[in-house]
């Protein structure tokens, strides 16, 4: 078996990927490819999702790792089976931990996960994918999506439990280098940007499965909702009233729409001065095709307020744009 792994990350167009994989999922499976992309549940998928869902956690101990890594292998291999095929493309970045403000660490466990589903899976070949974000605007895309869900945080109180200093691209991608070696593709998602988002994804399936004659994935558009400032503001509001969680997530269920929330440039400037040597470390390691300065991966800010100076007054910024 050849096992693929998109691993996301989140807020790196994972779902417009995963949208584009499902609406393909036919035509892939006529090249021998079974795709397993989140909430799809089809032909027998749901297997790996009743087996993984419930181990999902944001902290692990003792054997729960191994525990993971063995039903997520004994699923896939199913659908392989079911499907009679010998390659398997999954796309899955929950699996290997969650979006900053929602769990601890920086996807702190994905490495030993990883490892314990290739221990179980014992493939032939692996190809691990990793798309990537400048860090200013993956922070940011993480605050709004809590509002999506009907969490709305202080900007100060999600940096608390975002941790930014820890949402280091260059720690996380070595890390799962431990495990997959050079079978460790990094691509910035600024490419989207460049290449449009189904030729992206095109991008990252022939790298995952060279040699394959594949289809072209179908083109789904752009599937991200947005919120706007406005609602955002409402929502805080709620919360300040003492709305319910469930009050406030209808409210902003019922607001989605054009996306007219602007990150503060103050916050900007503070998280890319502090990834600056980060973000450069990416690009010598891991990306050498491309140039960083393209893809806005470097910073000439000069030196400023550290960051704890710098988020008491953030909201306030946020409001005034």
């Amino acid at each position: 078996m050849h096992f693929a792994f998109h691993i996301g990350a989140h807020k790196t167009a994972t779902t417009s990927f995963q949208r584009s994989l499902r609406a393909s999922s036919r035509e892939l499976k006529e090249a021998g490819v079974s795709v397993i992309g989140k909430r799809s549940k089809k032909n027998g998928q749901e297997l790996y999702y009743s087996k993984t869902a419930p181990l999902l956690k944001r902290a692990y101990s003792g054997n729960e790792i191994r525990l993971l890594g063995k039903a997520a292998a004994s699923a896939i291999q199913a659908v392989c089976n079911e499907d009679k095929t010998n390659t398997i493309f999954l796309s899955d970045e929950a699996i290997l931990g969650d979006m900053p403000g929602q769990m601890i660490g920086f996807y702190p466990h994905c490495h030993n996960i990883l490892e314990a589903i290739l221990d179980e899976l014992k493939p032939k070949s692996i190809s691990i994918s990793l798309v990537t974000r400048r860090q200013d605007t993956f922070l940011w895309s993480c605050y709004k999506q809590m509002y999506q869900l009907g969490r709305p945080l202080l900007l100060e109180e999600f940096l608390e439990r975002a941790r930014p200093k820890d949402a280091d691209w260059h720690d996380l991608s070595k890390r799962i280098q431990k495990v997959a070696g050079r079978k460790l593709s990094v691509t910035p998602y600024e490419k989207i940007k460049t290449r449009g988002g189904t030729k992206f994804f095109q991008d990252i399936l022939e790298k995952s499965l060279p040699g394959t004659k594949l289809p072209n994935l179908a083109n789904v558009g752009n599937s991200n909702v947005s919120l706007d400032l406005t609602t955002m503001l409402d929502a805080m509001a709620m919360r300040a009233n003492g709305s319910t969680m469930k009050q406030i997530q209808n409210t902003v269920l019922a607001s989605r729409g054009k996306d007219s929330s602007k990150m503060p440039k103050i916050l900007a400037s503070a998280i890319m001065k502090t990834h600056h040597d980060s973000n450069m470390r990416l690009f010598a390691d891991f990306i050498p095709e491309h140039s960083s300065k393209e893809f806005g991966y470097t910073s000439e800010e000069k030196d400023g307020p550290s960051i704890p100076k710098l988020i008491g007054k953030a909201f306030d910024n946020l409001r005034q744009n």
